[in-house]
């Protein structure tokens, strides 16, 4: 009776099995196959693949062109990569040892990674995930996650060249210098790839940029994602340094990170106080948004020969102590045109700032500028150049100021009443909220307005006042001549 409810039971669960079998999801039942396959990775070639035991059998198999793809999680000391291969993490984890990158990329070599997975459990001085000399990287897929490094906590690249596309992630590293990407004279493209919460203890919470001989450079494009990255120096989300240079492109989005000294969404740091470097392009359909930093420029901090161009775009729901939206510090320059849009940004104590401006002449309202944003100085004076045709869109964040223009001078001033009069510059009137009316909706048409010929205009004036008055006297006199001729005569 034992042995027949034993055989009954068997028979129900095989049954209840076929039965549920088709519901399984497909990567659970894989996971479930694979954690028992007595193979450890197989090398892909043209003509079929090769499983190997043990991942140093099939490290030793891998040959330049072959595809290595993991069948179950792997741990290993720095793989060393010559000439061109691929990864396949094919959903398993590929862990350090703690003892140095996970994995190094030798001068001329280059390596794909693609397949869900993560590699993570690297330690280092540069590039805890993946260190890469002179060499090509291209992330496919896969997460680099969990890693630490002086310099790079999830990636480093030197003279290299390297993208991100397809989902891939750099994700929860942190580092000194870039917490999730560090680029020295190397460039690097996003599309459809996230970089996300990493941490340095410097600058560059998500990515930093350093260039000397020849310039390292960074391209966001559609679906890129830099988001809830942190530096508690500068540059929460992205850092650029001396020849660096970062365009900011239709779709890419840099959101919600924080740095504590300066330039939560964006830092810009240029070479010396002189030399404009450190290069950054906000173009149109991108974002800047919900960034925070307890020093200066929620979103945009640039400083010291750094360069920001504003073609498109928006800077919104920034905040800062100094500049919530842009903050162009000592020796920056910035320069806005096209429809580019910087609205509701805040100063940590709720007042509206979008574009602060902490010395004269760092300022350029291009032609062609139709967008919408607010000026604000720390004092009265030339904050910069305008050469657009109409100063719709432009307006001063603090109430007791107003803009004016003077030739091919803005001006930041006290507001002037009627009877103060307005001797210095043409008023600019309107606001941020109507970016096309000129002067029908009170914003003056550029031009250069002449105080000499006012001045000019009074002279006339009070000539003509001294004519008319001499005239009078004239006739006067004669009338009296007239009637003192005829009392004589009469005599």
């Amino acid at each position: 009776m034992f042995k027949k409810n034993i055989v009954i039971a068997g028979l129900s669960a095989a049954l209840a099995a076929a039965l549920f079998m088709p519901f399984l999801r497909p990567s659970a039942f894989k996971i479930g196959l694979a954690a028992e396959t007595r193979y450890a990775a197989e090398i892909v070639m043209q003509d079929g693949a090769q499983p190997y035991r043990t991942f140093s059998e099939a490290l030793s198999a891998w040959e330049s062109g072959g595809a290595l793809r993991l069948l179950r999680a792997a741990r290993t000391e720095t793989l060393k990569i010559s000439g061109e291969k691929t990864l396949d993490l094919n959903g398993f984890s590929l862990t350090g040892d703690g003892g140095g990158p996970v994995i190094e990329l030798l001068p001329g070599s280059a390596l794909t990674v693609r397949g869900e997975g993560t590699l993570t459990g690297g330690k280092a001085k540069r590039g805890g995930g993946i260190y890469a000399e002179s060499a090509k990287l291209f992330l496919e897929g896969g997460c680099v996650c969990g890693n630490e490094a002086t310099e790079g906590g999830g990636i480093y690249l030197s003279r290299s060249e390297f993208s991100m596309k397809n989902g891939a992630v750099v994700e929860g590293n942190s580092a000194d210098y870039g917490g999730g990407i560090y680029l020295f004279e190397s460039e690097a493209s996003l599309s459809g790839a996230r970089v996300s919460l990493n941490q340095s203890i410097f600058n560059g919470g998500g990515f930093y940029l350093w260039g000397e001989d020849r310039g390292a450079r960074l391209e966001l494009s559609e679906g890129a994602v830099v988001e809830k990255n942190a530096a508690q120096g500068y540059g929460g989300g992205v850092a650029v340094w001396t020849r660096g240079s970062a365009v900011i492109g239709e779709g890419a989005v840099l959101r919600e990170n924080r740095a504590i000294s300066g330039g939560g969404g964006l830092f810009l740091h240029g070479k010396t106080e002189n030399t404009k470097g450190a290069e950054a392009m906000v173009e149109r359909g991108a974002e800047i948004c919900r960034n925070m930093t307890d020093g200066t420029g929620g979103g945009v901090n640039v400083i010291f020969g750094g360069v920001l161009s504003m073609t498109g775009g928006e800077v919104y729901g920034n905040t800062a102590e100094i500049g919530g939206g842009i903050a162009v510090s000592v020796s920056g320059f910035a320069k806005f045109g096209g429809d580019c849009l910087i609205r509701d940004n805040k100063t940590r104590n709720g007042k509206e700032s979008g574009v602060f401006s902490e010395q004269e002449e760092q300022i350029e309202i291009c032609a062609g500028f139709s967008g919408a944003l607010g000026l604000s100085m720390s004092r009265a004076g030339t904050i910069g150049k305008i050469f657009t045709l109409t100063a719709a869109g432009l307006s001063a964040d603090e109430g007791n100021m107003e803009l004016a223009v003077r030739g091919d001078d803005l001006l930041y001033r006290e507001k002037r009443t009627e009877e103060t009069g307005s001797g210095e510059g043409e008023d600019l009137s309107g606001g941020a909220g109507d970016a096309g009316g000129g002067q029908q909706n009170g914003n003056a048409a550029i031009g250069d307005v002449n105080a000499s010929s006012r001045e000019g205009e009074r002279a006339i004036a009070i000539m003509i006042v001294i004519a008319a008055a001499a005239a009078v006297a004239f006739i006067a006199a004669g009338f009296i001549a007239r009637v003192f001729r005829k009392k004589h005569s009469d005599d």
